[in-house]
């Protein structure tokens, strides 16, 4: 997704004018990064404040806490729709090319997954480097750390635009069907929410469980881990694209 949030607070947004933005914690600007050459659709951090940001120039950047590039990743063929990074600096890319990418902390591919058979619009990793990614073929693929598949969740009736996956391996899938659906660490169907009225692009899960997802019927909604509306938000206008929740936070005290 195009938002990230790190452990102390700052933000950092892709656009589709091209640029990173690292805001802090009080709202203003840390720095712009204007390396990319279009639309810049995905970004993530590292414990250490590394950004890694994906574009439809085909790219992956890894720019510096400072805001400098550090290194440009260009085996994709296709635009990079999804970025997400392990506690090891290892990052993960999913493209137009139906194609998910383990890239080195040095910059360098580490293996290529195909086993998509659409375009791959969103990844996530867990604490054990297992990768899920979501794809136009309405799938949740589970991927292992040496990139084979470990399941394919089929339970999604449309186009998968975003994962996320929590500290317990559990799943959560948002979809153009409307619905988000949590699937256990195995790959299989825990609950479905319906309480949306149009497609589901945004998807984030907190320390505690509790789901958020965002969707084009303009609305925000706080999902409990049982899979019941907790809270709706409905002050935007318009769709709602991206979500992210700051990692510091606890789904039931805020």
């Amino acid at each position: 997704m195009g938002v990230a949030i790190d452990a102390d607070g700052y933000v950092y947004s892709g656009s589709v004018d091209n640029e990173v933005h690292k805001i802090t914690p009080a709202g203003n600007n840390e720095w712009v990064y204007t390396e990319h050459g279009d639309w810049v659709h995905a970004v993530a951090v590292d414990t250490d404040g590394y950004v890694y940001s994906g574009s439809a120039d085909n790219e992956v950047h890894k720019i510096t806490p400072a805001g400098n590039n550090e290194w440009v990743y260009t085996e994709h063929g296709s635009t990079v729709l999804g970025v997400a990074v392990d506690a090891d600096g290892y990052v993960y890319s999913g493209s137009v090319d139906n194609e998910v990418h383990k890239i080195t902390p040095a910059g360098n591919n580490e293996w290529t997954y195909t086993g998509h058979g659409g375009i791959v619009n969103a990844v996530a990793v867990d604490a054990d480097g297992y990768v899920y990614s979501g794809s136009t073929d309405d799938e949740v693929h589970k991927i292992t750390p040496e990139g084979n598949n470990e399941w394919t969740y089929t339970g999604n009736g449309a186009t998968v635009r975003e994962v996320a996956v929590d500290a317990d391996g559990y799943v959560y899938s948002g979809s153009i069907d409307d619905e988000v659906h949590k699937i256990t660490p195995e790959g299989n169907n825990e609950w479905i929410y319906t309480g949306h009225g149009g497609n589901v692009n945004a998807v984030a899960v907190d320390a505690d469980g509790y789901v958020y997802s965002g969707s084009v019927d303009t609305e925000l909604h706080k999902i409990t881990p049982a899979g019941n509306n907790e809270w709706v938000y409905t002050g935007h206008g318009d769709t709602v694209q991206v979500v992210a929740v700051d990692p510091g936070l606890h789904g039931a005290g805020f």
